[in-house]
Order: structure tokens, then sequence, then C-alpha cells
């Protein structure tokens, strides 16, 4: 799996995400993605200081792994708030709370 992202090319930036995994198969996803995609985002952080991340997904395995990505950032400090829900609505409800 190969995930890019570019947050240079921006030239202005939110300090709230969702990001829609709804129809996403995360089934190849292993510790040490969540690290470096962790890492990347870390990198870039001070564009969302004070920010939220939404995860929707739908199925228990996506929604574990998500789960375990929050926690991951949780334990190094991350500092981007990050939550997973499997409802759009309640995603947005709490990006816009």
């Amino acid at each position: 799996m190969k995930i890019f992202i570019s947050l240079d090319s921006c030239s202005s930036h939110t300090v709230n995400l969702l990001w829609d995994l709804f129809k996403s198969d995360l089934s190849d996803i292993t510790s040490d993605h969540l690290h470096r995609i962790l890492s990347v985002a870390k990198d870039h952080a001070y564009l969302r200081k004070g920010g939220k991340t939404a995860f929707f997904i739908s199925g228990s395995l996506g929604y574990g792994i998500t789960r375990m990505y929050e926690n991951i950032a949780g334990v190094h400090n991350h500092p981007v708030v990050f939550r997973v829900f499997r409802s759009k609505d309640e995603a947005m409800k709490w990006l816009e709370s």
C-alpha cells in the first residue's frame, strides 16, 4: 500500500478534517503503516495545531484499525485530536463542536 500526502502545495489549511473511509479496505494495513502515517502527520501538525480529525468508517476491521491509529496518536502526544465514527453525521457534529 502506498499513501501519498502533500500538504506543501496547499495555499490554505483547515484545522479540522474528515477522512471518509466508508468504502475503504484496510485489511492490508499494518502497525508499521500506522506509525509511518502518524510520522508524516506529526511532521505537518504545526499546520493544524489544535485541530480535530474525524475518521468515518464502516466495518469492524476498519473501525478497529482506525481506533488503533487514534490510540497511537494519543500515546505519541500528537497535537491534533483524532476520533473514529461509524456515522458521518456524528463525525460532522464532533468536528463542528
